[in-house]
Order: C-alpha cells, then sequence, then structure tokens
C-alpha cells in the first residue's frame, strides 16, 4: 500500500504566488480536521496572483469539515510503501 505525503517548502510560504517556481506542487491543509488536498496554482491565481500564500490562506474554508483554517503550502509530494503484511 502506498502512502502520499505533502513536504513544504516553508521559505515559500511568503512569496506571492506569482513569484514561486511553476514547477512546485501546491496543497491546502485543514488545520483543524487535518485533511490535505491538492490544490491547483491556476485556482490560487484566481485568489490573488499577488499575495503570499500565508495571506491566502484565511480565504479557503475546508470541504469536509467547513471550518476556515487553511494553511495553504508549496512544495511536492513523496510516496513511500506502507507494508501492512506481518512477516514471520
Amino acid at each position: 500500500m502506498h502512502e502520499r505525503r505533502f513536504i513544504p517548502t516553508p521559505l515559500l510560504q511568503t512569496w506571492a504566488l506569482y513569484q514561486i517556481p511553476h514547477h512546485a506542487y501546491f496543497a491546502i491543509e485543514c488545520q483543524s480536521c487535518g485533511v490535505v488536498k491538492d490544490i491547483a496554482r491556476e485556482y490560487l491565481e484566481q485568489a490573488g496572483a499577488y499575495s503570499s500564500l500565508k495571506e491566502l490562506s484565511p480565504r479557503f474554508r475546508c470541504t469536509l469539515c467547513g471550518e476556515k483554517n487553511a494553511r495553504i503550502m508549496a512544495g511536492g509530494w513523496v510516496e513511500r510503501q506502507r507494508s501492512n503484511e506481518q512477516h514471520d
């Protein structure tokens, strides 16, 4: 079984969206319930291309719990294999 985890680049939190390299991935985390999801650059640009990720974060609401307690992150996804099998 594979587990996917987002690794944020903390320095990019204060950069304006247009300054972040286009090869970066974006994720949004609800700090209330802990869910982490992909978010498209285009969607963020509609909210404010000249705003930092830190400034954009309060504008988003969690689709799972409904709280307005988001953190937008730039970075990358990593996959690691998780074993559920017991070894003899």
